[in-house]
């Protein structure tokens, strides 16, 4: 008997890497060509065979029951689930591919488990809503107690069951019939274990029949045909017409260019493309001394993605219910700016950073000396009443810092020139801001109606609260204030002073999650068969707001020149509709409409130290991302 409720402890075996040989025999020029020619070569016709396998996996998925439409499972924020894979030793592909949507916790059943650990099973499953139980082996091959407990999960009203075994097997099992869900998926292989799993959540669908009769309820030719919903699905490059091998070999070239140059020890790299997402590895390591690889799993900080991922999420979804507009003043929200010379910006002209105001103010140099040291008056060792806010392990500050944070930004200077210059001050007033329109505090306002909605649970401030440290990316050795390596806790000065949350930055994902976010972006406002905001809102927030600037509301944009294009963070084939954001610890995020592709990149280029500059200096992120579009292309 196996448990598993804690995030992001998934079986590593899942995430492993395959590491290439690195032989320093030299072979003739001709040679090398042709063993690369072979290796493409059986590349590809292993690819058409995995391709062809999916497809007849695909066709064997029966539906046979679906209650009430239950299935895809939708509002994934009123779920506590739990998996129960039953029959085997271990976690199961099926289980590390349910995780891939949502938070759930994993248990398992082996064959000869006895009546004592089923009972634990039982016990522990009262606490959970949904159990999405899975039978990998015979039925008649387990004890007795295993069987009811799958006759009571079928009969429950709170189970989906996956049969990964043949439906002839099945022959006689009543019990099912009561099944709020139930799936038959023919056999255990992981591709079988895979799309069952993504068809529960809507990542494919299904129109399978029954070849056999197995109750008097479920005769041959039986089956429900069920419709994916516009939820992710993980697929492989092939599905989508791309050269598996081309863009595994270009990729891989690029990630290994970036951690021999010391661009960032590691990096997390999604890509989708009409929410399909083919492409999605972890490369490296969580820092140089490589005693931890990267997987899939673990979460990094985001840096100032936070801002399209943070506050505007909620701003959008208030400018849906007209209680938030772009063309109005933000005083009008913010009560301290109804005087001053902050009184007349436009919200519009904030969020395209055309307001005048200033970039940014190092806030945390009025907390300590010359020589480095914490004034008393703003910071203790340890936490009490009044020094409450964490800026970093061992160093709390005083709880009315925030108040001087909102006064130093009130009296910032304005420049009466309206150009672009790109400013953070705004974001860190619009959590409160949204606090006042929306009753509920920022941080479970995002995680209520955003995060836990779309599953993305690992979308989360103050990760070192939540999550492991081993699971947890480091961003950065800090030398100049806080003194110690930033894990868990936000790098970004200000937004540590803030205690973490704000929206200039703070966020921490892993790159799954980070996706699902910005997929809705991309669909315009709707993800796993439920609409957040709508389409007309996506549009006006993500288009350019002013000529001259490329700056959507909160969304940046490709450069409006060729010749700035060709050096920016996008790939120049980026549509003039994509948008997305960078982030200052080496992060990018990008959604372009027109090709249905979405980019996602994280990694910790500033670790040890913010002073690297060769993620920017050798282009990491615009050369990986120009291999898609130059790839896409390839199939035109």
């Amino acid at each position: 008997m196996t448990s598993n409720s804690k995030p992001n402890n998934i079986d590593r075996s899942f995430y492993s890497k395959k590491k290439a040989s690195n032989s320093s025999q030299k072979r003739p020029r001709f040679a090398l060509l042709f063993l690369a020619f072979a290796f493409l070569s059986v590349f590809h016709s292993s690819a058409q065979t995995s391709l062809q396998q999916r497809e007849i996996a695909l066709t064997s998925l029966v539906v046979l029951k679906n209650e009430n439409n239950f299935l895809p499972i939708k509002s994934l924020n009123i779920r506590k689930m739990a998996s129960l894979a039953i029959g085997v030793d271990s976690f199961t592909h099926f289980q590390e591919i349910s995780s891939l949507y949502t938070k759930i916790s994993h248990f398992t059943l082996s064959v000869g488990d006895s009546n004592k650990q089923v009972s634990s099973i039982k016990e522990a499953l009262k606490s959970y809503n949904l159990v999405l139980a899975s039978l990998h082996c015979p039925f008649d091959s387990l004890e007795e107690a295993t069987r009811n407990l799958m006759s009571e999960l079928a009969t429950s009203q709170k189970a989906i069951i996956v049969i990964l075994q043949p439906a002839k097997e099945m022959i006689g099992w009543d019990f099912i019939e009561k099944s709020k869900g139930l799936i038959i998926a023919q056999t255990n292989s992981e591709l079988a274990q895979s799309l069952s799993a993504q068809l529960i959540f809507g990542g494919v669908s299904a129109n399978g029949k029954l070849n056999v009769e197995i109750t008097e309820k479920f005769k041959k030719g039986a089956g429900l045909e069920l419709m994916e919903s516009n939820r992710f699905s993980y697929t492989i490059p092939q599905k989508i017409g791309l050269d598996s091998a081309k863009l595994h070999i270009k990729l891989d070239s690029i990630a290994q260019l970036a951690i021999d140059v010391e661009a960032t020890p590691g990096m997390q790299v999604l890509i989708a493309k009409d929410g399909k997402v083919f492409f999605h590895k972890a490369y490296g390591h969580h820092t140089y001394d490589k005693n931890r690889e990267i997987l899939l799993t673990d979460l990094y900080d985001l840096a100032s993605i936070t801002k399209i991922a943070g506050p505007l999420p909620a701003l959008m979804k208030l400018y849906d219910e007209r209680k938030f507009k772009l063309d109005r003043n933000l005083s009008n929200y913010w009560a301290s700016w109804q005087k001053g010379n902050k009184r007349t910006l436009k919200v519009r002209e904030i969020l395209a950073h055309q307001a005048g105001l200033r970039d940014w103010i190092p806030y945390w140099r009025k907390t300590v000396k010359k020589n480095g040291e914490y004034k008393r008056k703003h910071y203790l060792i340890d936490s009490t009443e009044i020094f409450s806010t964490r800026v970093a392990k061992g160093i709390w500050l005083h709880k009315d810092f925030r108040q001087n944070i909102y006064g130093q930004i009130r009296k910032s200077k304005v420049s009466k020139e309206k150009k672009y210059l790109y400013s953070g001050l705004s974001f860190f007033i619009f959590p409160a801001v949204i606090e006042t329109l929306t009753g509920e505090s920022y941080e479970t306002h995002l995680k209520e109606k955003f995060y836990k909605p779309l599953g993305a649970n690992s979308l989360t401030f103050n990760a070192i609260d939540e999550y492991e440290l081993e699971t947890i990316i480091p961003s950065e050795t800090d030398t100049f204030f806080r003194k110690q390596e930033l894990r868990g806790i936000v790098n970004d000065e200000s937004a540590a002073m803030m205690g973490g949350v704000s929206g200039n930055a703070g966020l921490f994902s892993n790159a799954n999650d980070l996706a699902k976010l910005m997929q809705l972006y991309l669909q315009f406002g709707e993800y796993g068969g439920e609409r957040y905001f709508s389409e007309e809102t996506v549009k006006e927030f993500t288009k350019q707001q002013f000529r001259g600037n490329r700056r959507g509301a909160g969304f940046d944009k490709p450069a409006l020149t060729e010749e700035i294009r060709n050096n920016g963070t996008p790939s120049p084939d980026a549509s003039p509709q994509s948008f997305g954001h960078t982030g200052y610890t080496g992060t990018f995020a990008w959604a372009d409409p027109e090709n249905g592709l979405l980019f996602i990149f994280l990694a910790n280029r500033t670790y040890p130290t913010r002073a690297s500059k060769n993620l920017y200096r050798y282009n990491i992120r615009t050369a990986m991302h120009q291999v898609v579009y130059d790839l896409l292309e390839e199939v035109e």
